[in-house]
């Protein structure tokens, strides 16, 4: 199974979507804010990076920018999972790196 890493600051969000990757069988790592997400995938890039990108320290499209630059991005899968709906979000999310890009409810 996948190593996942979710980075997401809302903690509901957080139990929720590592539950259900976690009952799937997959071992899943947990951030809360930008700042520990970017931290952690250079101290050890997970196969799967699930993105919030309003979140403190470090917004998701840091993160992104970030792993970018580190060469890290080839590593994983990015799945951005966030409230921004715009267009122009998620193609700024897809031209920074996010294989996918889902809205939250």
């Amino acid at each position: 199974m996948a190593r996942i890493l979710i980075a997401e600051d809302n903690a509901e969000i957080r139990t929720l979507v590592s539950g259900i990757l976690v009952e799937e069988g997959h071992k899943v790592g947990v951030a809360n804010n930008g700042q520990q997400a970017l931290d952690m995938i250079l101290a050890d890039a997970p196969d799967v990076l699930v993105l919030d990108i309003m979140m403190p320290q470090m917004d998701g499209y840091g993160v992104l920018k970030e792993i970018k630059s580190a060469g890290t991005r080839e590593k994983m899968k990015i799945l951005v999972l966030t409230a921004k709906t715009s267009e122009t979000d998620w193609v700024r999310g897809y031209k920074l790196g996010a294989d996918a890009y889902l809205t939250k409810p």
